[in-house]
């Protein structure tokens, strides 16, 4: 239940403003749409937990806590250390039956064009876990060095090392990746 100091209309605005940034990312990140679901959903359960302490933030600030725990819980996904998951289900009517969750599997994480299958995003995929979450925290979302470093409570230098290790990476892969699709 919610508190007084903040509405389940709060609630909804934020799952309503928040929801196709926090699945994008989760879905770059994890690669499986079953997956995402599940990491979209702990993440606003965990908004729901912590309503009072998000009662008095501002949307932005809402925004950056909503992935850093969107992260975080991709991270446990990978690590295998999932901690104790509720078996709460949001009600599919308050998703909107789903239906924005298949759009968004299906179209491309910025212009709407399907990208599965080209190169580029291919290489991307391809990315180990913490280097494939800067690059969709930078190129996808648009976060600046320092949003991403205070987002994942690691210092700038961890953040550019990781970006040089991906850019480097790619600068392998798509070449590859474009031979093979061309063929």
């Amino acid at each position: 239940m919610t508190s007084p100091n903040i509405s389940m209309g709060q609630l909804e605005y934020w799952l309503e403003l928040f929801k196709d940034p926090v699945y994008r990312f989760a879905l770059a990140t994890v690669r499986q749409q079953q997956t995402a679901e599940d990491v979209f959903q702990t993440v606003f359960l965990r908004m729901v937990e912590n309503e009072d302490t998000l009662s008095q933030k501002s949307d932005a600030h809402v925004k950056n806590w909503l992935m850093k725990v969107t992260y975080n819980c991709c991270m446990d996904h990978f690590r295998g250390t999932t901690k104790e998951q509720n078996n709460i289900s949001i009600d599919d009517e308050a998703l909107g039956a789903g239906e924005w969750l298949e759009d968004e599997a299906a179209a491309s994480l910025t212009d709407g064009t399907k990208e599965e299958g080209l190169p580029v995003y291919e290489a991307v995929q391809a990315l180990p876990p913490d280097q494939k979450s800067v690059i969709h925290l930078y190129y996808y979302e648009q976060y600046s060095v320092a949003e991403i470093a205070r987002l994942l409570a690691v210092q700038e230098g961890v953040i550019k090392t990781r970006m040089h290790r991906a850019r480097k990476r790619l600068s392998l892969l798509i070449p590859q990746m474009v031979k093979e699709y061309s063929v």
